[in-house]
């Protein structure tokens, strides 16, 4: 075994001993565990696996792990989805985004008016999904004219609660 291969086992070995200690490779990306980071790691082999980059002994040995638990994109995507209910939520109770106090948090737990500033700014630099600009549309999320929907705020909350 070479040092790269004997680094990927012992990594195998840290996410195996994490998912046995607490039932989840639910493992935040920075984690590191006995001076090994594990973290981004888990992540970037289901990458590779579903990519065809592994070794048939890798792709072996990671099908011991329920890698359907690691994604750190819908994780991302629910994270996005629960502050967008908080707009939506905030918009109907106040019949808009604007003037959102500062200190304002939804059931998240975090501060809407400053999530909502980082939609408007990733927006200008194209990092929102259509889908995402057309779920802020809705809500009159965006400062510039013409660009929010007509449609009522009650039913958007309506639609994302169905």
């Amino acid at each position: 075994m070479t040092w790269q291969a004997d680094t990927w086992v012992t990594r195998l070995e840290l996410v195996k001993q994490w998912y046995q200690e607490k039932g989840s490779l639910d493992i935040p990306q920075d984690t590191v565990v006995d001076g090994v980071w594990i973290g981004k790691w888990i992540v970037m082999q289901k990458k590779y696996l579903e990519l065809g980059k592994l070794s048939r002994e890798q792709e072996a040995m990671l099908s011991e792990l329920p890698l359907e638990q690691v994604s750190r994109k819908d994780k991302s995507q629910g994270a996005w989805l629960q502050m967008y209910q908080d707009a939506v939520d905030y918009a109907k109770t106040h019949g808009s985004l604007k003037k959102i106090p500062p200190e304002y948090c939804g059931k998240s737990g975090k501060q809407l008016n400053a999530w909502v500033r980082r939609q408007r700014a990733a927006r200008e630099k194209g990092r929102l999904s259509k889908e995402q600009c057309q779920m802020l549309d809705m809500i009159g999320s965006t400062r510039k004219p013409g660009l929010a929907s007509a449609e009522p705020v009650s039913s958007v909350a309506e639609a994302v609660n169905a």
